[in-house]
């Protein structure tokens, strides 16, 4: 019995015993860079709207673009908007900006914040507010409608394709 008394002490002290240990420390660093990105939808990149009837020049055409423009930004952002010159007719021939209109709203994946968005009623060279958001987004997106006033701007025109480079600017607020 002295035996076994021995051995259950031993037993528990050696089990109870501190064990040696070491340690070591690493640090992590995330370093966040600010980010503003912009495209438009491949298959989107060329909008053309249309003029096939006396209903449209008289009317006008509107063609929606869901989906039209994916934005990211690390923080709050504002889009604009902007084209190159009027619209122009190869061989000759011009079709004011202001007959064009561009209307933004939420497209599929939403802007986290709730962004503001502005029509912008008459296109033109300097650069016009589309959108604000107070937030960041990542892969956002945003669906453009175009429209074309038709009337008199469109009369007495060359039949052909019209056209003008529409840039798209994000940046940071």
């Amino acid at each position: 019995m002295k035996k076994f008394l021995t051995l259950a002490a031993v037993l528990i002290i050696g089990f109870s015993a501190n064990k040696a240990k070491a340690q070591a420390t690493a640090t992590l660093n995330v370093t966040l860079a600010a980010v503003q990105s912009i495209t438009v939808a491949g298959p989107q990149a060329t909008v053309t709207l249309p003029f096939t009837s006396a209903a449209d020049y008289n009317a006008g055409v509107t063609l929606a673009q869901p989906d039209h423009i994916t934005a990211t930004s690390t923080g709050q952002f504002f889009i604009r908007v902007k084209a190159d010159g009027p619209l122009t007719r190869v061989g000759g021939g011009t079709i004011p900006l202001n007959t064009i209109s561009l209307t933004p709203t939420a497209g599929t994946v939403a802007i986290p914040t709730a962004p503001t968005f502005t029509p912008i009623t008459q296109l033109s060279t300097t650069d016009q507010e589309l959108v604000r958001s107070t937030g960041g987004c990542v892969g956002s997106k945003i669906n453009v409608s175009y429209r074309a006033s038709g009337g008199a701007p469109y009369l007495d025109k060359v039949a052909g394709t019209y056209t003008a480079l529409i840039t798209y600017t994000i940046a940071a607020l």
